[in-house]
């Protein structure tokens, strides 16, 4: 499971972890609060070069995105052909986008489905 942002080490270090789990292509276990995730562990967890060029799996364990989604554990795929990350259970786009609201990230679930072009 990824440490990123759970408060035991230092950016430099959030780093190095990360990227061992990416070029592993291992199943990436977020496990961070993301509604409290700070600005430098946003950076790391969608940094495009070693999430989307390098690793397969995605997985967002036990995190809520708002008081009005309930946690719960999703799967998300990468898809190399049209880089869509989208989740293994409807197939539903995932989208996070980096903002500067006092929210943090904004992440977004779309109306696509896993044969879409």
């Amino acid at each position: 499971m990824l440490e990123i942002g759970n408060g035991d080490m230092n950016d430099a270090e959030y780093v190095t972890h990360f990227s061992l789990w990416a070029i592993s292509k291992a199943p990436l276990l977020i496990e961070c609060d993301v509604t409290n995730m700070s600005t430098a562990t946003l950076t790391i967890l969608t940094n495009p070069e070693k999430l989307l060029n390098v690793s397969t799996e995605i997985v967002v364990a036990n995190c809520s995105t708002s008081s009005k989604i309930e946690a719960k554990r999703v799967q998300w795929t990468h898809n190399s052909q049209d880089g869509t990350i989208r989740s293994a259970l409807d197939g539903r786009c995932l989208s996070i986008n980096n903002c500067s609201t006092d929210e943090g990230a904004i992440i977004v679930l779309s109306e696509c489905h896993i044969n879409d072009s």
